[in-house]
């Protein structure tokens, strides 16, 4: 029994003996890793204190070229965010950075930016058969919408100065980067020209040219020319005339008299017979 407790006892010391040695170790071992810590923030301090401060340079209002060029003599990449509409910056240009305008941020950093898609389109009001001018009235106080005069055309069906058609059509989606582009009439393609006959005579030669366009009815349109002279008037013809068929007269009219060409019954061309 006294040797059980002998070696009980000599256990129980060697343990005592080895926990200070544990401790130490543990001890050490976090003294090393706190140095450690130490060092590498102190490393990663002095690395972003080396690297020089710079502005985010003024880009609102630049292309994506220019931006780029003029970020990059900041020492900064521009990377592209997103693309928004908006009612004061063109399209494709700079309208907002992050971080933004002026703010100080280290050499190198990226710089996210959004560019405009310009005002936000609606669509197209109908202009057809309105004036110029009072297409331009339409759209007053709505900048979504520009109109640009695409040409003239004759039309048999719109009078002079009108808006014969437009692209895009009336309720297709437009913006002012693709204005509306509209063709205006010239009226009726009719020509009337006079010519002397001899001199001394009170007539003149009448050349009276004309044509008749397609339309989607294929409908024959009824043409009928008068001479209109003291309040008489006489007819020099009158028929129902197929689409696309031109007609040409030469006729010889008193000089004074007015040469009217009616078609569809409404009033195409009217011109007195004078040079």
């Amino acid at each position: 029994m006294a040797a059980n407790k002998d070696d009980d006892e000599s256990q129980e010391v060697e343990i005592k003996a080895k926990r200070p040695k544990k401790v130490i170790l543990i001890i050490v071992f976090a003294a090393i890793l706190g140095i450690l810590i130490a060092f590498l923030y102190a490393q990663f301090i002095n690395y972003l204190t080396a690297i020089p401060e710079t502005k985010v340079p003024n880009i609102i209002g630049l292309e994506e070229k220019d931006a780029q060029e003029t970020l990059k003599k900041a020492k900064l990449e521009g990377y592209l965010l997103t693309k928004k509409y908006s009612a004061t910056i063109s399209t494709n240009k700079v309208m907002k950075t992050v971080p933004e305008i002026g703010d100080k941020v280290k050499a190198g950093r990226k710089i996210g930016y959004v560019l405009s898609l310009g005002i936000e389109g609606g669509m197209a009001p109908d202009l057809g058969g309105l004036t110029l001018e009072q297409a331009l009235q339409e759209i007053e106080g709505k900048e979504y919408y520009k109109i640009q005069e695409a040409g003239h055309v004759y039309s048999s069906g719109m009078k002079e100065g009108r808006i014969v058609s437009q692209d895009p059509l009336a309720g297709h989606y437009c913006t002012p980067d693709v204005p509306i582009k509209v063709y205006i009439s010239e009226g009726y393609p009719i020509k009337i020209d006079f010519q002397k006959i001899e001199e001394g005579s009170n007539k003149l030669q009448v050349k009276i040219d004309l044509q008749i366009l397609g339309n989607a009815e294929n409908k024959k349109t009824n043409v009928r020319i008068i001479s209109i002279k003291d309040a008489q008037s006489k007819v020099l013809y009158s028929e129902n005339v197929l689409p696309d068929k031109e007609l040409y007269f030469e006729l010889d009219e008193e000089i004074g008299a007015k040469i009217e060409v009616y078609f569809n019954g409404e009033l195409a061309k009217s011109k007195e017979v004078i040079l």
